[in-house]
């Protein structure tokens, strides 16, 4: 009897991930996202041109993402959609196997709650972002971890290294956890498990500095780790309690609409009170129960994902885990009843973010004017896309000119990307070498100008260089002071692309 049970709780599970991978995918070809989406396919296309990372590509999270993407893109045949596609289906894996790691510590009807408040906060898919894969490596990591046998304690650290080179920054977040972790295991004279899960970790990241050191990048990955001191800034206490207060702010004021922002409130407090507990009056904590502790670890450390951007996708796919803690307590109530209706009222607080219309929570929701948009196969990069069809005529008619620009203006071999849309660097990119790193430039933002000037200091002269020679095309919107010896062809307005124009050489213009 419990048998069937364990699968029935096993079959609603799968049907939701199922349900979220379904809708995301339904929503994702009416996305005009022309910075994450343009980004990411830039990145992977860079990539699979051949491109060296960090020295040649804008590679701001980790080098593994954008390998991944450039497999998914592969496959995808170059199509934007296929990167997506693929971060669903590993979002849609993630919560069945965090259903699997919290069944195994706690009820089956625990685990299904867990899951149900982990999709009532972000029920699917925003964007194609390291965060999915970090979130993904991090679960499988768990789940190995629990197996208590040699080889998975390997196969966890290896997937701890490939979320760090994922997404870089979350080595802060793995050492609050190894460090947590070691000391439990050595305490319970388990150096073994501790042994082999460093062997793991260690072996994708020796490969990496091994990959670097052979690419002589090393220096060039070394100044990407600078881009988030200018966002953050050096005083990170302030800026941890800043984000605390934003976080309570927008719990407050938009309690009714987006309860998540007090659930994860909720999960620090609960989280800190653990490890206060544990260090302090360890009786309540019993052996079996110690693991918490580099949960809580991991689950307070992945709140620094979304520090620089409050978003509830952010702290879904990393700070989540901290629920194992929600759940602990909640098991320690003996009446079955309260426990019950305490679960019961907090899914029901989390239902109310539930918004048909685009909101924090599903970014993609498709509107009542979803049957204004159309596809176009014609462009490689945006097949099975469905845009509007001002959007289309925009984007048609850029890569129809840049085309003939490559034809008939033999002299003209590079191009640049002088906007915020990182879709016309794709597009460029398949036509014109490139010698800008960073995919997009903002000109009005003195952070892009402080980000280019670290990481791509010979922009500005290179480009006066190949303007005077006539060597470079431009795309730019009515900022961008037109040079003498240059001319524009004026792009058809969208609403998605305002005022955008392509600048020529003049001895060029005459020629398309």
């Amino acid at each position: 009897m419990k048998t069937a049970n364990i699968d029935n709780y096993k079959i609603i599970v799968i049907a939701i991930s199922l349900f979220s991978f379904l809708i995301s995918v339904w929503q994702s070809p009416y996305v005009y996202d022309a910075h994450h989406w343009g980004l990411v396919a830039s990145n992977a296309y860079d990539l699979l041109n051949n491109k060296i990372p960090y020295k040649e590509i804008f590679i701001q999270y980790g080098i593994f993402t954008t390998l991944l993407h450039s497999v998914f893109m592969k496959i995808g045949s170059q199509s934007v959609i296929s990167i997506f596609f693929f971060t669903s289906v590993i979002y849609s894996i993630s919560i069945y196997f965090f259903f699997l790691i919290v069944k195994n510590k706690f009820k089956d009807q625990l685990a299904l709650f867990a899951v149900l408040c982990l999709v009532l906060i972000h029920p699917f898919v925003n964007h194609p972002w390291h965060n999915y894969l970090t979130f993904f490596f991090l679960i499988l990591s768990i789940f190995c971890l629990e197996k208590n046998i040699d080889k998975y304690y390997f196969i966890s650290g290896f997937l701890f290294g490939l979320a760090v080179l994922s997404y870089e920054k979350f080595l802060v977040v793995f050492l609050l956890f190894f460090i947590s972790y070691a000391l439990i295991n050595l305490k319970n004279k388990k150096i073994k498990d501790v042994f082999f899960l460093s062997i793991g970790f260690f072996i994708p990241i020796i490969i990496f500095f091994l990959y670097i050191n052979h690419n002589q990048i090393f220096f060039d990955w070394i100044k990407y780790h600078s881009i988030s001191d200018l966002y953050i800034g050096d005083n990170y206490i302030i800026v941890v309690l800043s984000f605390l207060k934003n976080l309570l702010y927008n719990g407050v004021k938009n309690f009714i609409f987006e309860p998540y922002w007090i659930f994860f409130l909720i999960l620090i407090v609960l989280n800190l009170a653990f490890l206060y507990i544990f260090l302090f009056n360890k009786n309540l904590v019993k052996k079996e129960d110690e693991y918490l502790v580099y949960i809580s670890m991991l689950s307070l450390g992945s709140f620094s994902s979304a520090i620089h951007s409050l978003n509830s996708f952010r702290l879904a796919t990393g700070a989540f885990i901290g629920i194992f803690i929600l759940i602990f307590f909640l098991n320690k109530i003996k009446n079955t009843e309260t426990q019950k209706i305490i679960s019961f009222s907090i899914i029901i607080i989390l239902c109310l973010g539930i918004n048909f219309k685009k909101s924090e929570n599903n970014k993609l929701y498709v509107t009542p004017v979803s049957f204004e948009h159309i596809t176009n196969n014609e462009i490689k990069f945006f097949k099975h896309l469905k845009f509007k069809k001002d959007t289309w005529n925009h984007t048609l008619f850029f890569n129809k000119k840049i085309n003939e620009i490559k034809e008939k203006c033999i002299n003209v071999n590079y191009a640049i990307n002088y906007t915020n849309n990182t879709y016309y660097y794709l597009l460029i990119s398949d036509f014109f070498r490139t010698f800008q790193i960073k995919p997009w430039i903002n000109s009005k933002s003195t952070l892009d100008k402080q980000t280019m000037s670290l990481i791509n200091p010979n922009f500005e002269s290179n480009l006066k260089k190949r303007i005077k020679k006539n060597q470079t095309l431009i795309v730019a919107d009515l900022s961008f002071q037109v040079p003498e010896n240059y001319s524009y062809i004026k792009l058809p307005y969208s609403y998605e692309n305002k005022f955008k124009r392509i600048l020529v050489p003049k001895r060029c213009i005459d020629k398309i």
